[in-house]
């Protein structure tokens, strides 16, 4: 079944899958913030909320940040519980750029690798326990040539906000900040445009820092981690059918300083695989998104 404009399952489950996953997500406009704030979040005005924000999870400067992604993903079947069915390993590159002391934007880069939920080796081919069909994997990379953008206004793909300037047009920075002793975490959720919604789908991810580190002022960039959830529909490389049920992502991820800090059998993977494009900034991608391709088409951007 086609979704309106004719935007296919594929084609919103993998910009929902790379937001969810991805460090660079889009932020609820209007998010229902945070309850009960520590004295000192609730004296930071907004623009020092965006400054932390963007100190903990990438840089205020112009520079590339790393960051190393892991998780485990479970099948959920009605009636049953989630089996751990995959793991995965992957690697998020930011090229950072700041337009003004409270704008920011990004370019992301994210390729994640499917791996043996037993061995933790990456796969060409998966033995589907719910079908027991041997399927060919495809691994997953997104870019986003047309950048990401955090500012007071909020966390966007631009690219979606230009084709729903009226979900965004009231949206603001608001994130469940909290501070406990030295601990400064940083929890947001994802909201969708209806068209772009594709039940069962959600997400969620916190960011952790240390709260002295990022109020120094002589910092700009602040070591960090996350964890989070995703929901998300079958692979359709995994040839699911009407098969009801859902994956369960959980990820987290680690802000590193090079890449000597991703396991080396990715490392050897990605830099044969994806040579051209691993250490290039989507800025530099030739022409729009497949996203934008598809908005375009549907009348959504000019």
């Amino acid at each position: 079944m086609k979704l309106p404009f004719e935007l296919s399952r594929r084609d919103v489950g993998d910009v929902l899958m790379g937001a969810a996953i991805s460090v660079g997500g889009i932020l609820a406009p209007r998010n229902a913030g945070a309850a009960q704030e520590s004295g000192v979040v609730s004296r930071m005005s907004r623009a020092e909320r965006v400054r932390a924000f963007m100190k903990a999870q990438a840089s205020l400067n112009e520079e590339k940040v790393i960051w190393r992604t892991r998780g485990v993903i479970s099948a959920y079947v009605p009636g049953g519980t989630p089996v751990p069915i995959l793991r995965f390993k992957g690697c998020e590159q930011q090229w950072v750029k700041p337009l003004s002391d409270t704008k920011f934007i990004r370019y992301n880069s994210l390729i994640n690798f499917l791996c043996d939920y037993e061995t933790d080796e990456i796969l060409t081919e998966f033995k589907n326990p719910l079908t027991g069909k041997t399927n060919k994997v495809t691994h997953y990379v997104s870019r986003i040539p047309e950048g990401s953008e955090v500012s007071e206004d909020g966390v966007f793909i631009n690219v979606v906000r230009q084709a729903y300037p009226e979900f965004y047009k009231d949206s603001q920075f608001e994130m469940d900040i909290a501070v406990i002793e030295d601990d400064m975490s940083f929890r947001g959720d994802i909201k969708w445009p209806i068209e772009l919604r594709q039940p069962p789908s959600g997400s969620m991810q916190t960011f952790f820092s240390r709260f002295s580190e990022v109020m120094d002022r002589k910092k700009s960039w602040v070591p960090c981690h996350f964890a989070g959830h995703v929901l998300m529909n079958w692979y359709p490389w995994m040839e699911m059918g009407d098969q009801p049920g859902h994956m369960l992502w959980h990820a987290t991820g680690y802000k590193v300083k090079s890449w000597d800090s991703l396991p080396k059998d990715y490392l050897a993977k990605v830099t044969k695989d994806f040579a051209d494009i691993f250490d290039k900034s989507p800025q530099f991608d030739p022409g729009p998104s497949a996203m934008a391709k598809r908005l375009k088409a549907a009348g959504r951007l000019p």
